[in-house]
Order: C-alpha cells, then structure tokens, then sequence
C-alpha cells in the first residue's frame, strides 16, 4: 500500500507515516551499505556476537542485500506494510542480539554501521531500538482506516 492513500484523508497521516519511513528505511539502508562495502568485517561482527553456530554465520553474508532493498522499498515507498514488517524483524532481531551479548558482558563492538571501537551498551541499543519504535508506529498507521474529506 503506498502512502499516497492517506494524502486524502488530509489528517497528517501521510506526512507522519513517510517521516517513519524515511528513519527506518535510511537507518536500513545505511547499514546495509556499509556491511555489503565490509564483508569480511560484517561476518567477524556477527561471529563474535557467539549466538549463531559458525556454520551459520556464513549465511549471514546475505543479510546486509536483505537490509538494503528493505530500506530501499521504504524510502520508495514499495510495498510499504511488508517492508515495515519485515524491518520491525530485522530490528528485533538486531536489538535483541545486543541486548543477548550485554547480558553476557561481552565487550565487542556493535558493529551496527561497521566495525568501530564502539562497546554494546545503551547508546548501541538506541539505533535499533529507533528502527523497531519507527516501523511500530508506521505498522499502526498504516492499520488505521482512512476517511476521505471528498
């Protein structure tokens, strides 16, 4: 469903939904482009968060493309309710490794926008925390029913 839908309903909604959208999907593509430049990196990133099997962990060279077109049909507004769903997972996902590794004290690098010196802690939660919170309240508006003022 493109947004252009709430456009009518004159109630902000379209407005409110695309802002959502635009912090999802640059937060997506952002990176997204900087694993796909670091491969290697990305996939040491992942390793030493130790909650996949290695054998594993060499899929996950994928999931930077996936982060990319994601965030790409956000900010295109394509397919904007199965983007913002599949976004709200990858976020989870991403939100709930950092939170995994901190409760086992690991002291590694977040490895959100590629590798830095950077330790997992409050401040690293903020991004993926802000992409689920962006795509949460994009999926309500979405959900909600539009009324023309024709």
């Amino acid at each position: 469903m493109q947004i252009t839908k709430f456009v009518v309903s004159g109630d902000g909604r379209a407005t409110s939904l695309r802002v959502l959208m635009t912090i999802a999907g640059l937060l997506l593509l952002g990176s997204g482009l900087t694993h796909v430049s670091q491969p290697y990196l990305f996939l040491y990133s992942v390793a030493s968060y130790q909650i996949l099997p290695l054998q594993v962990v060499g899929f996950m060279v994928l999931l930077p493309y996936a982060q990319v077109i994601v965030g790409f049909n956000l900010l295109i507004d394509w397919g904007a309710r199965k983007s913002m769903w599949i976004a709200s997972g990858l976020f989870s996902a991403f939100a709930a490794a950092q939170l995994i590794a901190i409760v086992r004290n690991q002291q590694i690098s977040c490895g959100c926008f590629g590798f830095s010196e950077s330790s997992l802690g409050v401040a690293s939660l903020f991004w993926p925390v802000l992409g689920l919170s962006a795509c949460a309240m994009g999926i309500w508006l979405l959900r909600r029913p539009t009324v023309s003022h024709q």
